[in-house]
């Protein structure tokens, strides 16, 4: 029955070096190195070895398999053994998986003790250029045990991945399809950004690269934010893509109130260096320092505003002072001095 496992990509893709132990049927295994990279060319051999771990205070039985891996999209890596690819008329030029001779495929380990498993590669000579991927699975169960079901969690085993690379027409291609902050309106100091690339070449690709943010006046804001800066992992292979995650930013300056500009810069490749860019716009805001701002703000125009209509009360009383008004009403007043002054009379004050 054809048998496929499928992982989470945050395991397989990013390749971490947890993958190198785990806790098998309650054992404790681990594996070095968990992940080899190795350059190859067609009709070459190269032998070499890993080493498996026994962690428990007694002596376990453990099975080595060869298995090829590729990329399902979506985050998923499918293992794929020889039951599903014994119909593919290429699989000889093709899976690294047939390339791999084992020496052992069976190991007593005693407590606390490692053992070395040598393997050889031999490359035919109509071998694909570009990646080739396999994977040496490890565990206290015979590969050829049944299992129930079409599939089996990895957990139940570990592996040490071999990510080989065939020497010819290599074609490292690549792309940032997506760069975003979490938030675009940011009410802290803090935002975070996600990041997706895609391999559109033949080979696997490792993007590492920076992130610089910049304020609406161009002047660098919270650091800069390394991308992917592990040498060994985080490769992304052919015809995959690959997400990042809570890549954290921070500007801790309290009076913050500005639009932002985040440059994402990758570089890849390894034959020939290549560089993609791309920008991103979003917005931070204080709230309790706009809110501060808010509150001085409205108090210093009611300020003004009382200052003003104090002023105003004053200025009039001035004016009703050097005018008379006191004595009588404002009107009568004016009209006395303006008759005064013409030899008129109010003919409102006879009548």
């Amino acid at each position: 029955m054809k048998r496929a496992i499928l992982i989470n990509s945050l395991l397989i893709l990013l390749l971490l070096p947890a993958a190198a132990s785990a806790k098998t049927d309650t054992l404790a295994l681990s594996v070095t190195p968990p992940l080899m990279n190795i350059n190859l060319s067609k009709k070459q051999e190269v032998a070499t070895s890993i080493r498996v771990i026994n962690n428990n205070s007694r002596p376990i039985t453990v099975y080595i398999e060869v298995v090829d891996f590729r990329d399902q999209g979506d985050g998923q890596i499918e293992f794929l053994d020889d039951e599903a690819i014994k119909d593919d008329p290429g699989a000889k030029n093709m899976y690294l998986s047939r390339w791999i001779t084992l020496t052992k495929s069976e190991l007593v380990l005693e407590p606390f003790r490692g053992e070395e498993v040598p393997f050889v590669i031999s490359v035919p000579e109509e071998a694909n250029p570009g990646g080739h991927y396999a994977a040496l699975l490890i565990g206290t169960k015979p590969p050829d045990e049944p299992i129930e079901g079409s599939s089996i969690k990895i957990s139940s085993k570990i592996s040490s991945l071999i990510l080989a690379r065939v020497a010819g027409e290599i074609n490292e291609k690549g792309m940032i399809r997506e760069f975003s902050p979490h938030e675009r309106l940011s009410g802290g100091k803090e935002n975070a950004f996600s990041v997706r690339f895609e391999n559109l070449g033949n080979i696997h690709l490792r993007p590492q690269g920076v992130i610089k943010v910049y304020d609406m006046f161009g002047k660098a804001k919270g650091g800069t934010i390394e991308f992917n800066a592990n040498k060994d992992f985080g490769n992304v292979l052919p015809g995959g893509d690959r997400e990042w995650r809570d890549l954290a930013w921070r500007d801790d300056d309290f009076f913050l109130f500005n639009r932002y500009k985040a440059e994402l810069s990758l570089s890849f490749g390894e034959e020939t260096r290549q560089t993609d860019t791309m920008y991103v716009y979003f917005w931070a805001v204080n709230w309790k320092w706009l809110a501060i701002s808010i509150s001085i703000l409205v108090a210093f125009l009611l300020l003004l505003l009382a200052v003003v209509k104090v002023y105003v009360r004053q200025s009039v009383k001035n004016l009703q002072r050097e005018m008379g008004v006191g004595r009588a009403p404002f009107k009568r007043t004016v009209r006395k001095r303006v008759a005064a002054k013409t030899g008129t009379v109010d003919l409102r004050k006879k009548k």
